[in-house]
């Protein structure tokens, strides 16, 4: 917002038209997303924390995932603990989501 002498005020509006920010593309690489490409560098298995920073969920709901699978319909084999520490199987979520996305859940 800008302030001018007489009290009034405006919008701000870049002079150079060019450098706003194309919003008909950005909706375009939106729709073409795909869980495919969303996990595509990602490692096999992944620690919790990090599943709920990549979704933006919280880790209560992947702990959740974890001790209600029955109640959360989550697939067997998500999950696999080793010495203890937690991970989740890559191209399971991967599968996961895709199915939710395609089946309308």
């Amino acid at each position: 917002m800008k302030n001018h002498p007489n009290g009034s005020v405006s919008a701000w509006r870049p002079e150079d038209k060019s450098s706003m920010l194309d919003l008909n593309r950005t909706r375009e690489s939106e729709d073409s997303f795909s869980s495919q490409t969303f996990f595509d560098n990602l490692p096999e298995l992944l620690r919790p924390e990090k599943v709920a920073s990549l979704l933006g969920l919280s880790i209560r709901t992947i702990y959740s995932w974890r001790y209600r699978p029955h109640q959360n319909r989550v697939p067997e084999g998500l999950f696999l603990k080793f010495n203890r520490i937690l991970y989740l199987h890559t191209k399971t979520l991967r599968t996961w989501i895709a199915h939710q996305n395609t089946s309308g859940n």
